[in-house]
């Protein structure tokens, strides 16, 4: 059951980020709420299919944002890297199967995990995007604007999941 959840929570993260939060700009910034999606993703799926879910979430974003490959490089490093920066935060051995939530790793464990995927992928994203660093201030802003709105986003969520 908690893998069809998951799925379901994941188009709709695909869903609103495309018809939605794609639109929705400040300073640059954009909250990218499929990247919520994929650090939820259940950690008794193996990495090789994380990495491919990261891959068709991304290149579904990358069709729909004309941003050629960029999402999907992104999500695929970030799925490669999710479960290592999992395990840098939450040590408990009995965590085998079932989303990443607060209730299953607390509250301290799921926000520095959350915030650690979210800055690496909007860093990575933005370098991408513009293929430089000459502006560097501009790419720093719009990098923590992202995180902040992405990192808001998700832990609303969870506390608003965790009130259920």
């Amino acid at each position: 059951m908690s893998i069809l959840l998951y799925i379901l929570w994941l188009l709709l993260a695909v869903v609103l980020q495309v018809l939605l939060f794609n639109h929705l700009s400040l300073f640059g910034g954009v909250a990218l709420v499929y990247v919520i999606a994929l650090l939820k993703a259940p950690v008794e799926i193996n990495r090789v299919l994380q990495i491919v879910m990261g891959f068709l979430v991304g290149f579904v974003v990358d069709i729909f944002c004309n941003t050629p490959g960029m999402h999907s490089l992104t999500a695929v490093t970030v799925m490669a890297l999710r479960d290592v920066i999992l395990h840098l935060y939450n040590d408990d051995p009995e965590f085998k199967s079932g989303m990443v939530t607060m209730q299953q790793i607390g509250l301290s464990a799921f926000a520095r995990f959350s915030l650690s995927i979210i800055a690496l992928h909007c860093l990575l994203l933005y370098i991408i995007e513009s293929f430089t660093l000459f502006n560097f201030p501009v790419l720093l802003v719009k990098v923590l604007i992202s995180v902040g709105l992405t990192f808001g986003f998700c832990m609303a969520f969870e506390f608003a999941a965790s009130k259920k």
